[in-house]
């Protein structure tokens, strides 16, 4: 018998084992990514940005480019063997003195070549508030260590946007004009993103998702949005709200002004998700949803009409992030991931979003380590604490279809010391205890067996 992966070597007397078990529709022990999930409902990314992680089980390639200040050479970020990125890449690259480098390309994910590079900034449009010498000056690149964070006990970095008048000669902001696939005209389309709830701030606009194509404010957005601002629409609270950017206003609902059921969101890191479907169809036709990114499900904020004079939009199909549609230069936020679908999902797709944002642990300091299930992967992710009134080993997994599960624990001798789960579980959340407080001193391994496919978990050491 043999364990695989790394695992703490601790004693304890309760070690509190969370272990993921996702089974997707091809009986691959491979955990659904966002843009998997969309691709199986029949609503297809086209495009998709993170630099943080991969959105497809199958995406490889780098997620990202830096760019370093002193000599203005740029290297791709890539990936870890778990689809995190690499921050060894670019803190080797950049090394350690703050400010050293910028992002400079956030690449799509989805093959479509929307990468997101910094915007140009035409005459007509806004450059920083009250300052007209930026008119016509391009937009700069994020500061590329300036959102640091953790996901899944990894170190990563977001993509920090700052308004004008942090140091920087110009607002920072992102935009692809040259777009494939996106929808445009009045064409259904959603939206997701995860960013930081606390630092933002109350100007205009922090935006992912559709906008123009030739850099001016014509024709409608269709861009989630996330701030404090109140000048538009706004929720309960003192923000922020997740809202959309239709270019002529910012709604948190079907109307203007406050809409008590959009819920403040100031958590540390937030999803929050805009869909505009055609006239007259549901869901929607405009629907906006919210929740905190670490866990927990979404909360829909608005479901039905649109607001007045969106009645049939007329979308760009052109791509902006930390900026609006008119390169609007005040917002302030951290982008992590975001996708843009080709038609609009259903509730119980932006349900199983959620649970794949929350099961990439934003903000968690533990680590998922994959495991080999006869060749397919699963991920299990151990946390370790103390209770030695308890003793208990505690297995969680979570299932997306009904399957024949057998957990069983043993010894480092190969012997079964306990059967913990035996039987078809059906889809869902699920726990088996280990009552180890009788346990003899020693290491201990779980077998996990879906449908016949089994893995072994990492050790389980149990002091006295």
């Amino acid at each position: 018998m043999g364990t695989s992966g790394i695992f703490n070597r601790c004693i304890a007397k309760e070690v509190v084992v969370i272990f993921l078990l996702c089974l997707n529709q091809q009986k691959n022990y491979a955990v659904p990514c966002p843009c998997d999930i969309y691709q199986a409902a029949g609503t297809p990314c086209v495009a998709a940005h993170s630099t943080v992680r991969a959105l497809y089980e199958s995406y490889k390639g780098p997620l990202y480019q830096v760019r370093r200040s002193s000599d203005n050479q740029t290297k791709d970020i890539t990936q870890l063997s778990d689809g995190y990125a690499d921050a060894s890449v670019q803190e080797s690259f950049l090394g350690t003195a703050a400010k050293a480098g910028v992002i400079s390309i956030i690449y799509d994910q989805t093959g479509n070549g929307n990468d997101l590079k910094k915007a140009n900034v035409c005459s007509t449009c806004s450059g920083c508030p009250g300052d007209a010498s930026k008119k016509g000056q391009p937009d700069v690149e994020a500061f590329a260590d300036g959102a640091k964070m953790t996901i899944n006990g990894h170190t990563a970095y977001g993509l920090r946007i700052l308004p004008c008048g942090n140091g920087i000669p110009n607002q920072t902001g992102y935009r692809c004009v040259t777009p494939k696939k996106t929808p445009t005209g009045d064409q259904p389309e959603g939206e997701y993103f995860v960013v930081d709830g606390v630092n933002t701030n109350s100007s205009c606009c922090f935006d992912y998702g559709n906008a123009s194509t030739n850099l001016t404010a014509s024709g409608n957005m269709d861009a989630v949005e996330f701030s404090k601002n109140q000048y538009w629409g706004y929720g309960a609270g003192s923000g922020p709200w997740v809202a959309a950017d239709l270019e002529a206003g910012v709604y948190t609902w079907g109307g203007s002004g406050k809409n008590n059921n959009s819920l403040s969101l100031a958590y540390p890191f937030v999803t929050a998700m805009c869909k505009n479907n055609s006239n007259g169809k549901t869901p929607g036709p405009f629907t906006l949803k919210g929740g905190d990114a670490r866990s927990g499900k979404l909360t829909t904020m608005w479901d039905g009409a649109r607001p007045n004079g969106y009645a049939t939009m007329n979308k760009g199909g052109g791509i902006v992030l930390g900026i609006g549609g008119d390169n609007a230069a005040g917002a302030a936020g951290s982008f992590f991931e975001g996708a843009i679908t080709a038609g609009v999902s259903q509730d119980s797709i932006d349900d199983k979003i959620q649970a794949n944002i929350v099961d990439a642990g934003y903000g968690r300091t533990t680590t998922a380590i994959w495991n080999s299930f006869n060749g397919a992967k699963a991920p299990s992710m151990f946390n370790v604490n103390y209770n030695p009134l308890k003793g208990n080993a505690v297995f969680r997994f979570a299932l997306q279809r009904a399957l024949r599960v057998s957990v069983d624990i043993f010894d480092q001798h190969g012997r079964r010391v306990a059967e913990l789960v035996s039987g078809i579980i059906p889809v869902g959340r699920h726990a088996a205890v280990w009552n180890a407080k009788r346990a003899p001193a020693g290491v201990y391994v779980c077998r996990v067996s879906m449908d016949g496919m089994q893995g072994w978990a990492e050790k389980i050491i149990v002091g006295n």
